[in-house]
């Protein structure tokens, strides 16, 4: 499928989101609600709402945002290991109308090239076999892939290594 002439010439501003993006953020958390699929932690096929307040919480990871002019169309967050996952947890989400722009590569690629989490290692991200957005963002940025059911897969990257160029 190819893009229109609009979505490939988008000037998307990537940057870490900081209180003053709250409003913007709990716009996007709106209207991604409405919106029939995107991925992330435990993403599918329904999504527990994302939460604005958590997302932008002082103890929390930064969390990474796609802008076009001021409108928040992507995000894009590394959550640490933890007691109950071994590795840490890639979550992206694109605004349907954004879609298949490139604006989930290269949030993806600002996570994981951050030199912050270089010792992390690697990060995860398990969707469904069904879910092409996410099958065809982890072929885009190299990720390993993983049959951990018959129905789903981890999608595996490696962090902090300049493995991706940001376009």
């Amino acid at each position: 499928m190819s893009h229109s002439p609009f979505l490939t010439a988008l000037r998307v501003e990537l940057r870490t989101l900081t209180s003053f993006d709250a409003v913007a953020l709990g716009e996007f958390c709106v209207r991604l609600r409405d919106e029939p699929r995107y991925f992330g932690p435990n993403a599918e096929p329904k999504a527990p709402a994302l939460s604005p307040a958590r997302l932008l919480h002082p103890a929390g990871p930064p969390c990474v945002g796609a802008f076009l002019g001021d409108t928040l169309v992507g995000l894009g967050r590394l959550s640490p290991p933890g007691p109950e996952r071994p590795t840490s947890e890639l979550m992206v989400v694109v605004r349907k109308p954004w879609r298949r722009a490139g604006i989930g590569t290269r949030l993806v690629k600002c996570v994981v090239n951050d030199e912050g989490v270089r010792d992390l290692g690697q990060a995860t991200i398990e969707v469904t076999k069904n879910n092409r957005a996410a099958l065809g963002l982890a072929r885009a940025c190299g990720m390993s892939r993983t049959e951990i059911a018959p129905d789903r897969v981890r999608l595996t990257i490696r962090l902090g290594r300049q493995v991706l160029r940001v376009a």
